[in-house]
């Protein structure tokens, strides 16, 4: 048996090295690792704020895009509008002419041929009256009040005329002069809506 006095007595300064060696390792590692996460944590951030960004751009390009189209839409439904406004506008005076050509060629008539003679022309004055009416039913769907009201007027007035044309003398009417007055009224306030310019006349010219 050995003696207790004999036991060896451990040396422990000889396992500090390693000790410390040791812990200093482990806290590296620790280090690392809170540095790798800390790295992953930072990646995913700045991957959502980009993701973000990238979809708030892409929103703001999109609204962009659909706010152009409106306003490109809107552009050419307004041309459209100008365009379909200035046909039935111009087929309204053309056939508010063709009533003033009828009558007044059947007023002429009246002159010189007999009444068996003037049936042609009375024909055309009723296919004239027809396509007044026609030209009229497009005008009162899309002419601003103001223009709706003279039209009517001047084919209330075209009309009078034209049943004058078989009653009385051939050139006393006083409807004449009246349809002129307001056809020049109503092609000013055509111009107007078609944003054309204006001048003292009421038409283009100065």
């Amino acid at each position: 048996m050995v003696a207790r006095d004999t036991l060896s007595i451990v040396d422990w300064t000889i396992y500090i090295p390693s000790a410390v060696t040791g812990m200093v390792g482990l806290a590296g590692i620790g280090g690392a690792l809170w540095q790798a996460k800390r790295a992953r944590e930072a990646a995913a951030k700045d991957a959502k704020a980009n993701r973000e960004a990238a979809s708030s751009a892409l929103q703001a390009s999109l609204t962009q895009t659909a706010n152009n189209l409106v306003v490109s839409i809107n552009s050419e439904d307004k041309r459209a509008d100008v365009a379909t406004k200035r046909r039935i506008y111009a087929a309204c005076l053309a056939a508010f002419q063709q009533v003033i050509r009828a009558a007044v060629n059947y007023r002429t008539a009246r002159t010189t041929q007999t009444e068996e003679e003037r049936k042609p022309l009375i024909e055309k004055q009723e296919a004239a009256q027809d396509m007044m009416y026609q030209a009229m039913g497009e005008l009162l769907l899309i002419a601003p009040h103001d223009i709706a009201q003279l039209a009517d007027m001047l084919s209330r007035t075209l009309l009078a005329f034209m049943v004058a044309t078989h009653i009385g003398p051939p050139f006393q009417d006083p409807s004449a002069k009246e349809a002129g007055q307001i056809q020049a009224a109503l092609v000013r306030a055509m111009r107007i809506d078609l944003g054309e310019p204006v001048g003292r006349s009421g038409t283009g010219h100065a």
